[in-house]
C-alpha cells in the first residue's frame, strides 16, 4: 500500500504512513505507534497529537478514494487502540 503522490498529504501524514502496519493481519497499538513515530522520546502530549493525526489521515485516506482503508478499533477504557491498514 502506497500512498498517491499527486494527493495533498502532509510531511506528517507521510511519517505517520510509514508508521502504521500494512495488512490485515498486523495491528499495532498506539502506545507503540507512538513510540515508532518519535522514536522513543514521546512528549508529554504525544500521544494525544499523534492520534489527532491518525485521524486527519483516516479522513484524507477516505476524501481521497485510496484503494485502502485505515482502521482503528473501539476504544476500550484505559486500553489503547489497535491500528492497522487493509485492503477496501
Amino acid at each position: 500500500m502506497k500512498l498517491s503522490s499527486n494527493k495533498k498529504y502532509s510531511e506528517n501524514d507521510k511519517a505517520l504512513f510509514d508508521v502504521i502496519p500494512k495488512g490485515e493481519t498486523v495491528k499495532l497499538d498506539s502506545k507503540t505507534i507512538v513510540k515508532r513515530f518519535y522514536h522513543g522520546r514521546v512528549p508529554l502530549n504525544g500521544q494525544v497529537c499523534v492520534m489527532a493525526g491518525i485521524r486527519t489521515l483516516r479522513r484524507k485516506i477516505k476524501h481521497y478514494h485510496e484503494p485502502f482503508q485505515l482502521m482503528i478499533s473501539e476504544r476500550r477504557g484505559p486500553h489503547p487502540v489497535e491500528i492497522w491498514m487493509e485492503a477496501k
